[in-house]
């Protein structure tokens, strides 16, 4: 609910039209408005601040690194390994 009306029509139909639900309703889109501008202070200030870590320029963009996968069997491992089975118990 983002319009201030919707937020009423909300209050009035759950909570009713008496005077605790539009002081309810009135309040909650006072906090509201403050939260979201104390939101907005902050994001501000994070952009703003030279003194904290940047942001990633594009964190959804995939990176030069790729995963590899794979198909070992474990007798190939052991055979590789320079110790001997004998040093630790296998399960």
């Amino acid at each position: 609910m983002e319009s201030p009306f919707e937020v009423q029509e909300y209050v009035r139909l759950y909570l009713g039209e008496g005077k605790d639900a539009k002081e309810f309703a009135k309040q909650f889109l006072d906090q509201r408005s403050r939260w979201r501008q104390m939101q907005r202070n902050v994001q501000q200030y994070e952009e703003d601040n030279m003194c904290i870590p940047a942001k990633a320029i594009n964190p959804g963009q995939s990176s030069d690194f790729h995963e590899v996968k794979v198909n070992i069997k474990k007798d190939e491992i052991l055979s590789c390994a320079p110790f001997t089975n004998e040093m630790f118990h296998l399960v």
